[in-house]
């Protein structure tokens, strides 16, 4: 009857000591992986702040360099209902490195409206980024800076 004891002893201590070596490598491959997305947010969040910007007022600003007056789109039908200079510069910085499963910040430009702009000028600019292969995420005003 001792013997017996003994064995189910022995495999209640094996049973809890192989539970606790598997809750420990699970709790080690969870902490791996919340180190490897801290890791990623780190470096998306670093490159937030490099987003490209395309900044409207009364000229088109694209990474500071002014391309062109806002006066010159008023008067100016293009049948590709796009606007060139802005075009040529963004497919210059267009990046095709990203993979499409994953979310990525290489494409993205953020547009800054700074008064009131036409509707139809706000058109063009979006056309010609989404036709340069970028997308847009437009920029609330907040306390009277962007």
């Amino acid at each position: 009857m001792e013997t017996r004891n003994l064995v189910f002893f022995a495999a209640g201590v094996a049973l809890i000591v192989a539970c606790c070596a598997l809750a420990m490598g699970w709790m080690r491959v969870a902490e791996d992986a919340a180190a490897e997305t801290q890791l990623c947010e780190r470096k998306n969040r670093r490159r937030v702040a490099e987003i490209p910007r395309i900044v409207v007022g009364t000229h088109i600003v694209y990474q500071n360099e002014v391309l062109l007056p806002v006066d010159a789109l008023r008067h100016e039908d293009s049948p590709t209902f796009k606007i060139d200079k802005l075009f040529e510069r963004l497919e210059k910085d267009h990046h095709s490195t990203c993979d499409a499963s994953q979310v990525c910040l290489d494409n993205l430009v953020v547009l800054v409206l700074d008064g009131e702009i036409e509707s139809r000028i706000v058109n063009k600019i979006i056309n010609t980024a989404w036709a340069a292969g970028f997308d847009l995420v437009a920029s609330p005003q907040r306390n009277n800076t962007w």
